[in-house]
This record gives C-alpha cells, sequence and structure tokens, in this order.
C-alpha cells in the first residue's frame, strides 16, 4: 500500500477542511437569511392580515348596529305584514351594507316583510329551517350565520340577524343578508386581494367549515383533515401569527392567522413560499458565486502559505536526515536563525528532551546490564569465597584446639576470626545481590507483613506511624513472604537508619491506588497497593538519588550499598515499581506500587499471575 507524504496529507486536509468550511458558512448563512428573511415578510403579511380582520370586524359590528336601529322601529309595530313592510322600506339606505336584502320573520320563521320587495308569493314563505333562524331562536340573541345557498340569488351568502324579545317571547327576528360572492362587502372583496401573485385569504370556523375562500366549491366545506396543515389545527387551539407550513393540497406556503373578535372565525392567508423567498434565492445565487471565487483566492493563497510555512519543517526533516548515529551518535538538533518561527523551536526542543531520555534509557540499559554482570561475578566471588572460608575455619578451629596456652596465639586468632567473620557478611550480601530468586508464593497482607518487620527491625526506638487507608479491608499481594520481609526490611532500616529528626516518626502508608486512566504515565494501567515510607532525615542530593538503588553506593559509613538494590530486584519480581522522593524540609518518600489482589483465593491469585 503506497503511503502518503506528509505535505500531500497537509495539503489534502487544507482542501477538505476548506470545503467543508465554505458548505458549513454557506449552510448557515443560507438558513439565517431564509430565517430572518421570512421573519420579515411574515411580520408584514401579519400587520396587513390584521388590518383586514379589523375591517371585517368593524364590518360585521356595523351591521348588528344597523339591525338594532331597524328592530327599535320595527318591535313597536303589529304583526300586520303590511305596516311592517311600510315600515322597512324607509330603510333602503342601509342596502349599501345589506346588498342580499333585510328581512322581518315572525317567531314561526315566516317571511313578512323584505327590501328590496320581490313579490308577494314570497311573503308568508317559512324560512325556519334555516340554520340562522335556528340558531337565533335557540340563543335568544343576534347571531351571524355560516354560508347558506341563496334561493334568491343563487350565490352563497350570510344572514346578520337580531331578536326581537317582548316579554319572555320572540315577536320578529329581523334579518340582513350579504353576497360574500359580491365585491361590495369586505368579505367578498377578499376574491380580488390577493397575497403577492398567488397568495390568497380564507375565513374558516371553529368547526373547519370555510366561511369564504376564492375557490368558491370549497364553501361551506370541512375539507382539511386533521394534521394535515399543522398550523391551520394550531389556529383553532388559539395560535395567532405566521409560520412555514403545508396546506391541503401539499403546498407550502408563509401562513398567517388572525382571529375576527366579533366571531368565531378566523381569518387565515396563504402567501406561496417560493414567492416570500423570491429574494432570498437571488441572494443564495450571489452567495455562492461569491464563495466559489473566495474559495479559488483561499486554495492559490494556502498554496503559497503552505510552501512558505513548510520551509522550517522541510530543514528540520532535512536536518534529522543528515544525522549519522553509526559516526557521531546522538547529537542535539541545532535549527537555522532563518527558519526559527512558526513555534519550530519549541518542537525542536521536544525533539532534544526525546533524544536525552533515549540518552538516558541506553544508559539505563547499560546499568542493568552491569547489575546482571555484578550478579554473575558476585555469585561466583561468593562461591570462591565461601570455600576458602570453610577451609580457613578449619585450620581456625585447630589451631584454638592447640594452642589454647599461648595468649599472643588466643589474641590474633581472635582477631583473625572478627576478619572472617566481616568477609563472611560480604559474603552474604554479595549472595543476596546474586540471587534474590522469588520462592514459594502465597497470597500475603501487607499490613501484618509490615507490622512484622517494624519489630523485626526494633522500630521501638523511634517512632512508627502506620496510617491505614481502611482497617478492615485485607491488603493481600501475591508473592514470596521471606522476600517481602527482606525487601520492606532494607527500606525501613534505611529509613530509620537516615532519620535525623527523632521527634518525627517515620510514616508508614498503605492505600489504594488505581491507574486505570493513566493518572501514573510510568506504571501499566491496573489496581495497585501503595505503600509509602517516609522518614525525616536530611535531603538526598539530586545526584544521589539517582544512584540509589545501584550496587554498592552508599553514603553511609561502614555500609555495602547493597540493601536497596537487593529491595528494587525484589519489588520488580513481584511485579511492583519503587520510587523515591526528596525534599529539605520535607522528608525522603520511598513509594512502592505491587499488584493488589483483594479478596481473590489463591487459586485465582495463581491464575490471574499465570
Amino acid at each position: 500500500m503506497k503511503k502518503r507524504s506528509f505535505r500531500k496529507a497537509i495539503i489534502f486536509s487544507n482542501f477538505f477542511l476548506l470545503v467543508l468550511l465554505f458548505v458549513l458558512l454557506y449552510i448557515i448563512l443560507s438558513f439565517t437569511i431564509r430565517k430572518s428573511l421570512l421573519n420579515n415578510v411574515g411580520q408584514l403579511r401579519y400587520s396587513e392580515a390584521n388590518l383586514v380582520a379589523n375591517n371585517i370586524d368593524n364590518f360585521i359590528i356595523s351591521n348588528q348596529r344597523i339591525l338594532k336601529e331597524i328592530s327599535m322601529i320595527i318591535k313597536d309595530l303589529d304583526g300586520s305584514p303590511e305596516n311592517i313592510q311600510n315600515t322597512l322600506n324607509n330603510f333602503k339606505a342601509y342596502l349599501n351594507n345589506f346588498d342580499n336584502g333585510i328581512f322581518v320573520f315572525n317567531p314561526k320563521g315566516e317571511l313578512l316583510a323584505e327590501v328590496p320587495f320581490i313579490n308577494k308569493k314570497r311573503i308568508g314563505q317559512s324560512f325556519a329551517f334555516r340554520e340562522y333562524f335556528v340558531a337565533t331562536v335557540s340563543t335568544r340573541k343576534p347571531y351571524v350565520s355560516k354560508p347558506y345557498f341563496s334561493s334568491k340569488t343563487n350565490l352563497y351568502s350570510i344572514m346578520f340577524t337580531f331578536p326581537i324579545i317582548e316579554g319572555e317571547k320572540i315577536k320578529f327576528v329581523v334579518g340582513g343578508s350579504i353576497n360574500i360572492q359580491s365585491f361590495t362587502n369586505p368579505i367578498g372583496a377578499l376574491q380580488n386581494h390577493k397575497i403577492g401573485k398567488n397568495g390568497y385569504y380564507y375565513i374558516y370556523a371553529k368547526d373547519r367549515t370555510f366561511i369564504f375562500h376564492p375557490d368558491n366549491s370549497r364553501i361551506t366545506k370541512d375539507d382539511v383533515p386533521k394534521g394535515v396543515n399543522r398550523l391551520f389545527d394550531a389556529a383553532l387551539n388559539g395560535f395567532e401569527g405566521f409560520g412555514e407550513t403545508v396546506n391541503s393540497k401539499g403546498y407550502r406556503y408563509l401562513a398567517t392567522f388572525v382571529r375576527i373578535k366579533s366571531t368565531d372565525w378566523i381569518l387565515g392567508g396563504n402567501y406561496p413560499i417560493n414567492e416570500a423567498l423570491q429574494p432570498y434565492d437571488e441572494m443564495r445565487k450571489n452567495i455562492i458565486l461569491s464563495f466559489v471565487i473566495l474559495f479559488v483566492i483561499v486554495i492559490i493563497g494556502s498554496f503559497f502559505v503552505f510552501k512558505y510555512f513548510n520551509r522550517p519543517f522541510q530543514y528540520l526533516l532535512d536536518v534529522v536526515s543528515s544525522i549519522d548515529i553509526e559516526k557521531e551518535g546522538i547529537k542535539q538538533i541545532v535549527m537555522d536563525d532563518r527558519f526559527s518561527y512558526l513555534e519550530i523551536d519549541s518542537v525542536v526542543d521536544k525533539i532534544n528532551n526525546l533524544l536525552d531520555k533515549i540518552v538516558l534509557y541506553q544508559n539505563r540499559i547499560v546499568e542493568i546490564a552491569q547489575n546482571e554482570a555484578i550478579s554473575l561475578i558476585a555469585g561466583g566471588v561468593f562461591h570462591d569465597i565461601s570455600n576458602s572460608l570453610t577451609a580457613a575455619n578449619t585450620r581456625l578451629y585447630l589451631l584454638k584446639k592447640y594452642k589454647d596456652n599461648d595468649p599472643n596465639t588466643k589474641k590474633i586468632l581472635l582477631e583473625l576470626e572478627d576478619i572472617m567473620n566481616n568477609i563472611t557478611g560480604l559474603s552474604k550480601k554479595l549472595l543476596d545481590l546474586s540471587s534474590t530468586t522469588v520462592g514459594n508464593k502465597k497470597l500475603i497482607n501487607i499490613r501484618d507483613l509490615i507490622e512484622g518487620v517494624t519489630k523485626i527491625c526494633n522500630c521501638g526506638k523511634h517512632a512508627v506511624k502506620i496510617d491505614i487507608e481502611s482497617a478492615n479491608e485485607p491488603w493481600l499481594v501475591y508473592g514470596d513472604e521471606i522476600s517481602l520481609l527482606q525487601a520492606f526490611q532494607n527500606i525501613i532500616l534505611n529509613a530509620v537508619q537516615a532519620t535525623t529528626d527523632k521527634s518525627r516518626p517515620i510514616e508508614i502508608k498503605i492505600s489504594n491506588f488505581d491507574n486505570k486512566m493513566s493518572m501514573l504515565s510510568e506504571i501499566p494501567k491496573k489496581r495497585y497497593l501503595k505503600i509509602s515510607i517516609k522518614n525525616y532525615g536530611e535531603e538526598i542530593k539530586e545526584e544521589n538519588l539517582k544512584k540509589i538503588f545501584e550496587p554498592y553506593f552508599t553514603t553511609k559509613p561502614g555500609g555495602y550499598g547493597i540493601g536497596l538494590t537487593v529491595a528494587k530486584k525484589i519489588i520488580i519480581e513481584h511485579e511492583g515499581y519503587i520510587f523515591v522522593n526528596s525534599r529539605k524540609d520535607e522528608g525522603t518518600e520511598f513509594i512502592i506500587y505491587l499488584p493488589y489482589y483483594a479478596e481473590k483465593t489463591l487459586e485465582e491469585a495463581k491464575s490471574i499471575k499465570n
């Protein structure tokens, strides 16, 4: 598989990001402009719809007032059709408001008089079946009817009624009818009131039937199913305002809804969305063209900018490629001042720090190899010393046996015995260094083990404070008890011997440490027991801290410099880690991490280990 070069990857990434940026900008701008434009147009249309609704409202209120005036005069007449007709003829001027006529009915719904008068055949004709008469009689209140098909004009009309009540009975019902397909009244005039080129107004009632619609075939119809036009439904529940919606025919509109206050009617307005967004469509074309031009300019500019800013990285690549490790070894990278920009110096510093770490790791590998070699040599030396000591001790025994009576000989022999004992001690230390093999492993309670070590070390002469995170929890590790005793004995003895401030105790803390989130990068991600052993002695110098675990390194008079080396080897053989910190006036702290087995059985611990 062919690998993509860094330069090509950067160019491709920049190109992709630029395309993505322009697409996102286009989407955001388009959405913002579209939303803003629809809001402005919607506010304008809503204001216009309020004016239209108020005009219809005033017209309805005015007609109801006229009928009330007529009723005040008609109510004192008897039931004679002639008298009523003669009186009603005086109100012909109001036919400007009621272009389909003014009528007087008796309580049975029979026509008593009308203006304009048509013929005598209509007098006495019953209109009790009409919805407007039924509603007026049942409510005994003025009423504005739903559209009905007028037999007089063969057009859709609306009847305004006003009941004349005498006592508790209805004496007459005065009605005034308007032709809603005529342009002479505000409702019929909506036929010519366009919103834009193809938008229109309509009126509908609470029961979803159309009071008025430019399409006359839809008047009196309930042909908008629930859920089809969400704003149509919302207006029935009290919504007034504007919004984008889909009508019952599937067309998208900017819809406006206003309630006509004098009735339960709702004025609706539909403005085709393509007309409302016509300026937006023009603007969108200009935005796309501008983006294309800007994109080309940015791409060309990016090429030259990238070429300029790539120079320091190219120089760094050339410098790194020219390093010959075999001949020159690992050396620091030095940048030319001409290319020291774009924070390249910080990158070079990090690379140099990494090179320093590589050198440190190389040295560490050498140290490990040296320690292994020392262990092998120490084992051989111990073997030879042990054999020699055996032979020497045999001869000493014989000399002591046969030369007991010579005081000088006895003195020399005692001195020689002390020397031999010192050699024996050194040989044991060599044995500890060469062999810290972990033998019989089992689950060990570290708390009990450390408490035992403090007794073995005779720490009673010096105060020791043991702090445990939870006294009831079994602090279990899986390992060799004798080896761990030796390791902690060496560390605690070292702490006792290093303590100079006898007023402060040696502090030993045992706690849980879960490294699953890599809080400590130096150790793997799992659960550990953390054992901290802190003493308050003199600060260990930084150069000595680096050597503290090296074999034969010691600052104590008469010390062998092997105890901490052995302790570290044992900790490592138990898959643990040991660190040391030392600060002035804060003491020296050894921190040990050992894998924590909690309440596992011995078999489970072995299984986990395997």
